[in-house]
């Protein structure tokens, strides 16, 4: 209940923790991927089931810090909960670590690079004061083309980029080839 007393200012580093927390999610999403294509559930189950145990550990260390300490708890445990999970994908099967990051790998460092590039220009915007959805529209325009240009700087990136490319076709396509 004392969450719901916060004013929105109050909230931000509650929102910012939870926004860092949620930086790591697709990973376990893409780790459960794994595990489901491989018929691997069970093994799936169990690393979840370690997740949410450290997950319940995480909100309970944080809970003397209040809710600030909680998102804060949350946001550092999502990368050993993660972890656990693409650690318990990646041990068996065709799908190696080594492979699983090198996947990754571009991914990650556009959105680094975004992220920084989406911060700085967040405090030039704040010092110019400029009306709220121009600030909005000036961050997704950094974000979305610095991601993309991060991308297109390595060849694994522009790959990555054609596969999307050539996965939207197939979705406008109704999923026939394209």
């Amino acid at each position: 209940t004392e969450i719901y007393t916060l004013s929105l200012h109050d909230a931000l580093p509650i929102l910012r923790w939870f926004a860092a927390a949620s930086l790591l999610a697709p990973t376990g999403a893409a780790a459960s991927w794994l595990f489901v294509s491989q018929g691997r559930t069970r093994e799936m189950l169990r690393c979840g089931l370690v997740g949410q145990l450290l997950s319940v550990l995480s909100l309970a260390l944080g809970l003397p810090w209040g809710p600030v300490g909680v998102a804060a708890s949350a946001a550092i445990f999502s990368l050993p909960i993660q972890g656990v999970m693409v650690w318990g994908a990646t041990r068996n099967g065709p799908v190696s670590l080594t492979h699983f990051t090198d996947m990754l790998l571009p991914i990650g460092l556009s959105t680094v690079i975004s992220a920084a590039l989406v911060y700085a220009a967040s405090l030039q915007v704040q010092q110019w004061g400029l009306h709220p959805l121009i600030a909005l529209t000036v961050g997704l325009l950094t974000a979305y083309s610095s991601a993309a240009l991060a991308l297109c700087a390595t060849p694994r990136g522009r790959r990555i980029i054609g596969n999307a490319r050539r996965a939207a076709q197939l979705l406008r396509a109704g999923g026939q080839a394209a």
